[in-house]
Parts: structure tokens; sequence; C-alpha cells
């Protein structure tokens, strides 16, 4: 493997109207530029961690993201799935064992605040890697430029922000994510679903 994308993915959320899971405008940003990144050669495989955020009787957000991204060139082999992780720090977890020591560059995507805070857990974990936000790799063509503004303008934004603040801060205390990663673990395990992803 020469550059592997780990992609810190959003959620994903049953459409009423057409009676099926899709992708939430977060998940299809990064996803988008994810592809953008794989199209123009900067990176050679994909890494997909995102488990079933929405209940285990659910689709993973992972098994989501794969028609999502063939739709825009990426090949199903150059994708390396474990759809397990419920939450970043079992992104992290999971992503870093497929490709550490095999890879010889790793880049990090996410979206621009969720960013801030994948930096540090990575830095606390001393990998050493590369990180792009979706905002930044897109916003050039006019159809990205517009998915883009409807994103920044969606009203759940502010919340995800204070969310992204309060877990930043919270991660002086507990440097690797240890106890929000419990917690996460065992409201689900009690049948609590989080809309921790909100966008």
């Amino acid at each position: 493997m020469e550059k592997v994308l780990i992609l810190h993915n959003s959620s994903a959320y049953f459409d009423k109207k057409i009676q099926k899971f899709e992708l939430k405008l977060g998940a299809k940003i990064r996803l988008l530029a994810a592809a953008k990144l794989y199209q123009s050669g900067k990176v050679d495989k994909i890494v997909l961690t995102a488990g079933k955020l929405l209940g285990e009787d659910r689709p993973s957000v992972t098994k989501l993201s794969i028609p999502f991204l063939q739709k825009y060139g990426v090949k199903k082999s150059d994708l390396i799935i474990d759809d397990q992780a419920l939450d970043t720090v079992d992104e992290i977890n999971l992503s870093l064992p497929l490709v550490f020591g095999k890879a010889k560059k790793l880049l990090v995507l996410s979206d621009r605040e969720h960013l801030k805070r994948i930096k540090i857990l990575y830095q606390n974990r001393q990998v050493e890697t590369e990180f792009a936000a979706a905002e930044d790799v897109l916003s050039k063509s006019k159809s990205e430029v517009g998915i883009l503004a409807e994103y920044n303008r969606s009203k759940k934004r502010n919340f995800f922000k204070a969310r992204e603040w309060f877990l930043r801060i919270w991660l002086l205390v507990d440097k690797k994510g240890k106890v929000i990663n419990w917690v996460a673990h065992n409201l689900r395990k009690n049948g609590i679903k989080l809309e921790f992803d909100v966008t």
C-alpha cells in the first residue's frame, strides 16, 4: 500500500419518505472528498470502519457508504473495511492496525470541526499522519460549493461545533478518549441511540 486514506465518517438516518436508510449530509461531504482524493491519485486505498451507529438491527454506515463511493469511481477492491466502530476512538483503534506499517503515507479525512479533535487523538497515540478537511478538498466546482453551503446552513451545525469543543476539552483529561468511548458503548448496549453525528 502506498497512500492510504482513513475516513472518519458521519452517520445515517431512516428516510420515512422513501422508506430506506440514507447517509447524512456530513457523511456525503466526507465521502465526496474521499472519492475526489482517490480519483486524483492522492490516495490508493480508503479505510472505512463506521459501524451500526443506529442500532444492531440497522445497516452500518460503512455498508451505506460503499455504493456511494462506487458511484463516484472508487473500486470496491480499493476499500479496506472493518465496520465495527461506534465512535471516533473506535475508528482509530480499528483503522491503525489495518494499515500501520503497510502504508507509506497515511491521510486522515473528516470535516474541519471533527478534525480538530481527531488530530489530538492521533497525536496522543504518537502516530504520524497528514490530515485533510473535506471542506478544503471540495469547494472548487459549482456543485461542491452548493453542497457545502447547504451543510454550513444546517441548524444542527452549532450543536455539532459545541459538541466537538466539549470533547476536545475533555481530551485534556482523557487523552485517548477512553471515557467517552466507554460511555458511548454502554449507552448503545442499553439500547440508547446516540445522535451525536447530527450533520
